[in-house]
């Protein structure tokens, strides 16, 4: 396994657990919403993660390892997106109704993946388009 692939996979674990963990030691109990948000939480984290792993196979060459970054940045957007979430969730839980947590959580959720779908579609069409550009560079 690579050293990058391991930096990652190390960095998705703590996101995960510090997350689950504030979600639940910041409020006094837990409430639907907190399972509700958790269950997001989960979903964001293991889509995340199994987004990682097939993007980044191991015996990719460093150009498709480009084009594939600014995917992997969105869904590192979308996890510290729903971190924050989990810790106003946690903050805000007898303020926050459980309909308002699934809007917000549901609404993330979704604009999360739109962007991360378009950007691997942006990804594609980048390729596709540096296949026909001709080589211009000159060799001094």
């Amino acid at each position: 396994m690579s050293k990058n692939r391991k930096i990652g996979i190390g960095a998705w674990i703590i996101g995960f657990v510090l997350s689950v963990f504030l979600l639940f030691v910041i409020p006094k109990q837990p409430t639907s919403s907190i399972y509700l948000t958790l269950a997001f939480d989960i979903v964001a984290f293991v889509s995340s993660l199994i987004l990682w792993l097939n993007l980044y196979r191991p015996g990719k060459t460093p150009k498709e390892q480009f084009y594939v970054s600014p995917v992997i940045t969105m869904s590192a957007v979308y996890l510290v997106i729903q971190f924050i979430i989990c810790v106003v969730e946690g903050l805000l839980v007898d303020k926050i109704s459980f309909r308002r947590t699934l809007i917000l959580n549901f609404i993330t959720m979704a604009v999360m993946w739109f962007l991360i779908l378009s950007t691997l579609i942006a990804k594609n069409h980048a390729q596709r388009v540096d296949l026909k550009q001709k080589d211009h560079h000159v060799e001094l």
